[in-house]
Parts: structure tokens; C-alpha cells; sequence
């Protein structure tokens, strides 16, 4: 068991951070998902629209999980088998991270240490970041085949982060 970050020992506070990189992670291939969900859907759009839409369905389906982009995108057939395997294991291992990493519970009949808890996070951290690039190799030439304008990206970008400072 965890003890509370203001009495956490160095090597629980190691974890700690193992948790916050490897979530960051986890929300990189979510981000990558969302990115590869939308520019499927804009490729679709009637010329002239595409960029607009690529922000609309950035909003309308940013608040969808992991596995429901999973889900989303299993229909198109962009993603291999071995990458939909691959993201069945992130799921499991992100819905570990967000609902009971840290809940107490015993492993091989013993507390769940912050050794055991990195050894963890680092395996799922591998994964996420493995998964990233496998991803990367297919969001690019989506992207470039939208010609979406790299200025109206920007703008957009500086709009969600103004956005996010405000909230």
C-alpha cells in the first residue's frame, strides 16, 4: 500500500512519477487515435470542408475513450491485427491505471509494493510508447494526404491551450 505523497518514501515517489509518464503515454495513443478517427472521417468531406470538419469532429469525439476509439476505428480495417491486439492490451493496462492502480490489494499474497508498482508501470509505459509509434507511422500520411493547413493546426492548437488556461 501507497502511503500518502507527504510521506511517501523515495522509492514510492519514484512510482509516482512511473504513473504520471506512463498516463502521459497512455494519453499520447488515445490523442493519436482521436487524430487518426477524425482524419479518416474528413478524408470523406466534400472538398473545401475538410477543415472545418477536422475541428468539429476533434470536439465531438475528444471525450471518447481508449477503447471506444478502439472500437471506432476497428470498422475502417486501418489497423492490423497484431495493432489491434496490441491496443486490447493498452485498454486493459490504462483502465488499470485510471481505476485501481492504487487501490489497495495484495499480489502473490503480499502488499502491492512501489517496486512491484514500477516494474508495472514500466511494462505498460513500453507498451504505450511501442503502440505510439506503430501509430505515428500510420496518423502522417493520413494527415498529409488531408492537406489540412498547417496554420489553421496552429491556430487551433494556441486556441485549446488559451482555452485550457482558462477553464
Amino acid at each position: 500500500m501507497f502511503n500518502d505523497p507527504e510521506w511517501a518514501s523515495q522509492e514510492e515517489w519514484e512510482a509516482y512519477a512511473w504513473f504520471g509518464f506512463t498516463i502521459s503515454e497512455a494519453q499520447t495513443v488515445e490523442r493519436q487515435l482521436l487524430l487518426i478517427a477524425v482524419a479518416i472521417k474528413n478524408a470523406e468531406a466534400p472538398p473545401g470542408q475538410s477543415e472545418n470538419l477536422w475541428f468539429e469532429l476533434k470536439d465531438k469525439w475528444g471525450h471518447l475513450t481508449l477503447g471506444q476509439l478502439r472500437r471506432h476505428l476497428e470498422p475502417y480495417g486501418v489497423l492490423a491485427d497484431d495493432l489491434l491486439e496490441m491496443l486490447s492490451r493498452a485498454v486493459a493496462a490504462r483502465n488499470v491505471l485510471a481505476h485501481e492502480f492504487f487501490m489497495p490489494r495484495t499480489v502473490n499474497g503480499g502488499e502491492h509494493s512501489p517496486r512491484m508498482a514500477k516494474q508495472q508501470l514500466q511494462k505498460a509505459a513500453s507498451l504505450f510508447s511501442n503502440l505510439s509509434t506503430r501509430l505515428e507511422l500510420l496518423l502522417l500520411p493520413l494527415i498529409e494526404k488531408l492537406h489540412v493547413q498547417r496554420a489553421a493546426l496552429e491556430l487551433e492548437t494556441d486556441r485549446q491551450q488559451i482555452g485550457a488556461r482558462h477553464r
